[in-house]
């Protein structure tokens, strides 16, 4: 945590503390579930929306759900690794 001045936003005092390396991964294992768990939702409402407009053939709803929720499950994971691995 830094504090940072509230006119120009340079950083005033800089925490030198590092995470211990157990800590960190623990906290990359919940983001990354995270979301992973919202990607999935999120996939599942866009994927339900579609459907609707789109087919409404009952027989392909399943198949369709399933494609959503691992396209956006695949897009939150993308996501969690990004900010993982972002430059600051």
């Amino acid at each position: 945590m830094s504090a940072r001045c509230l006119e120009c936003g340079t950083i005033l005092i800089q925490e030198a503390i590092a995470r211990p390396e157990a800590l960190q991964q623990t906290v990359d294992n919940l983001d990354r579930r995270m979301y992973i768990g919202y990607g999935g939702l999120a996939g599942f409402v866009v994927g339900m929306g579609s459907w609707m407009v789109i087919s409404q053939d009952e027989a392909e709803v399943k198949g369709w759900l399933l494609i959503s929720v691992m396209t956006g499950a695949a897009l939150g994971r993308f996501i969690a690794w990004r900010r993982r691995n972002r430059l600051e």
